[in-house]
């Protein structure tokens, strides 16, 4: 490398103490550790995952447990997956059923397998051994899936039974000197250091995008790196044996003021997640948005935080709308695929000689408005790959409407029009 590029990278980058150690960042194995985390479903046996997550109060650890819950699903499929919320591990064995996925997420772990009454926790220990055959049995299969996820605030006061993990993720430095040294032994110094960073942004700079960063260790690999999440756009998980996420025979609900209320905390959406709320709901002009205190902007950078805020909403209902257009059709009896990676349908259903393709959308338009056909893509192609129909399951985040417009893939038209 030449000196001209050398004293370019340097003039980019701060020269810290960290970089002069070790001059590479550390790698990103978020979707490493999702393969680890969430492997291929196997034909004759049942494998077992355990993961723990780590950090303080408010360092985000139910978020990343509901994003995690979020790719489950799009993985498997929702009609694969058993989401199990629990406070111990003995209440998750009593949910077990027989899907081919069994996620369970035990919350505030440290209140029920306390490192110092180990001798008290030996019912749940050999459950936790024995958890493999446990699902065999209740669920009667041969093959399957069985994954358990961990939180906890204090890393030493988890048995080491329950923390000896394929997979671990911490969220903040710990305030106990005795955890701090623990952590950094397993972990490393470079990512210790990294961890302590996001730590600060979380608390001293009350930086809530942080609690999307991560810190991971794969300890079959001796692996450790940056673990990265998006929220999920609902709450999957309930830990109060509160009602489903979901009543199939409801209409789909999305709390955008809940959302907005989120991102105005957030330095990086605040001033698009006002102007929406002023011109939406308080049907302020752009003109006068401009002066809101929270705003302050010009004209035509109003429309566009509109526009980005808009878009935003779109992506986090859009997501969830396909998690509940997947649950009714499971309920209606249909053989439910939920997708909704890139380049995948969104949903398939089956039932019988029936096989449908579900696009789902959730837009905010109180005019007539038009889609391009480019937009429906994914399942434009599987439709007519598989001689299925075409749905389109449209939801109007204006009025809280729902369309449902169905088409034969080969005489798809151009462009959709909608109106409210």
């Amino acid at each position: 490398m030449d000196s001209e590029h050398i004293n370019a990278i340097i003039r980019q980058t701060p020269l810290t103490t960290g970089r002069i150690i070790h001059p590479f960042d550390l790698p990103n194995l978020t979707a490493k550790s999702m393969d680890v985390l969430f492997p291929a479903i196997p034909e004759n046996s049942v494998r077992h995952r355990h993961a723990v997550i780590f950090g303080g109060m408010e360092s985000g650890k139910t978020t990343l447990y509901n994003a995690l819950a979020a790719l489950a699903l799009k993985r498997y499929g929702a009609n694969r997956v058993n989401l199990i919320a629990v406070r111990q591990i003995s209440d998750g064995l009593d949910k077990i059923d027989n899907k081919l996925v069994q996620i369970m997420f035990i919350d505030d772990a440290v209140r029920n397998a306390n490192s110092r009454k180990a001798m008290s926790q030996a019912d749940d220990i050999a459950d936790f051994y024995e958890v493999r055959h446990i699902y065999k049995r209740v669920a009667d299969r041969k093959n399957g899936i069985v994954i358990t996820l961990w939180a906890a605030q204090r890393f030493k006061s988890l048995d080491i039974v329950f923390r000896s993990a394929h997979v671990m993720i911490f969220k903040s430095v710990p305030a106990d000197p005795s955890d701090q040294l623990f952590i950094s032994k397993q972990i490393g110094v470079k990512a210790y250091g990294e961890l302590a960073r996001i730590t600060r942004r979380i608390y001293e700079d009350a930086e809530d995008s942080a609690k999307s960063d991560s810190i991971v260790h794969l300890p079959f690999s001796a692996r450790t790196g940056t673990f990265y999440h998006r929220p999920a756009p609902v709450e999957l998980l309930n830990f109060d044996d509160s009602p489903p996420l979901f009543d199939a025979d409801k209409p789909f609900l999305f709390d955008v003021g809940r959302v907005l209320a989120e991102y105005e905390k957030k330095r990086e959406w605040r001033k698009a997640a006002r102007a929406y709320y002023l011109y939406t709901y308080e049907k302020m002009t752009q003109a006068a948005i401009t002066n809101d205190p929270k705003v302050r902007t010009e004209q035509s950078s109003v429309s566009k935080l509109i526009r980005q805020m808009k878009g935003e909403l779109s992506r986090l209902a859009g997501r969830a709308y396909e998690i509940y257009t997947a649950e009714r059709l499971t309920a209606a009896g249909y053989d439910v695929k939920l997708g909704g990676r890139v380049s995948e349908p969104d949903v398939i259903a089956k039932m019988g000689n029936v096989h449908k393709v579900y696009s789902c959308k959730c837009l905010d338009y109180d005019k007539k408005t038009t889609i391009s056909a480019a937009e429906f893509r994914p399942e434009l192609q599987y439709a007519l790959a598989n001689n299925a129909r075409l749905v389109l399951a449209i939801h109007n985040l204006h009025d809280a409407t729902d369309k449902y417009l169905e088409y034969d893939a080969t005489d798809f038209p151009k462009l959709i029009t909608l109106k409210p």
